[in-house]
């Protein structure tokens, strides 16, 4: 049974390509780099990123190299480290386009009393700068980036410690919100409403990987309460 996102106490949102529209920018420097530093080409990099949308780049990139990388040569760290200097370049010039909804649904949550937490692949520094240009980050009580702890189960954890709540009674009172596949199964890994929304793969891609809810966009969810 679908429910309504107001009736939860605690929000947990990807950022980008749920928030923000710069998964076609991602998505191209990770494929580039990767064929830079491997030969691996983009078609093959470009359809595997976006089937593990909300992975972790260094995970995203020991996964593909794991597969396609031959003779075992390419130092996946140093990859991760490129293409995360590239992000960061990119991030610095250019001001991504924020989704439709998002900042009316973010104030209206906050209005609420919902608190509101973001989880992502990317770095935290890259991901402060984001949110601020579009004056987002001001609606979070937390963010998380995959500096040192990668995105996953254990960032659900640190929510639920920073509300003093087991993750077990957090879980039931949160939803999670993201346009990945990796964001379903987390959700589902950890016990929380998972809420796709279809910005980067199909909604059946979703559906398969645990999303409970299927939004088009970020304006369905204001109108339906």
């Amino acid at each position: 049974m679908k429910r309504d996102i107001f009736e939860f106490e605690f929000g947990i949102f990807d950022c980008d390509g749920t928030l923000i529209d710069s998964m076609s920018f991602y998505t191209e420097t990770f494929v580039v780099v990767l064929e830079e530093k491997t030969g691996i080409p983009r078609e093959i990099g470009r359809k595997f990123y976006k089937e593990r949308a909300g992975t972790p780049a260094l995970k995203q990139y020991e996964q593909i190299l794991e597969l396609y990388d031959k003779n075992k040569l390419a130092d996946v760290r140093e990859i991760t480290e490129l293409f995360f200097q590239r992000i960061d370049k990119i991030d610095k010039e250019k001001k991504f386009r924020v989704f439709p909804g998002t900042k009316k649904l973010l104030m209206e949550l906050c209005r609420r009393g919902l608190k509101l937490f973001v989880t992502s692949g990317s770095k935290c520094r890259i991901l402060e700068r984001k949110l601020e240009k579009h004056d987002l980050l001001v609606y979070f009580d937390l963010i998380m980036g995959s500096d040192e702890i990668p995105k996953g189960v254990e960032h659900i954890k640190i929510f639920a410690d920073w509300c003093e709540l087991p993750i077990e009674k957090f879980a039931k009172r949160a939803f999670l919100l993201g346009d990945g596949p990796s964001d379903m199964r987390i959700a589902r890994e950890s016990g929380v409403y998972a809420i796709g929304i279809a910005n980067t793969v199909d909604a059946e891609i979703l559906i398969k990987a645990g999303a409970d809810d299927i939004v088009k966009n970020l304006k369905d969810l204001i109108h339906r309460s």
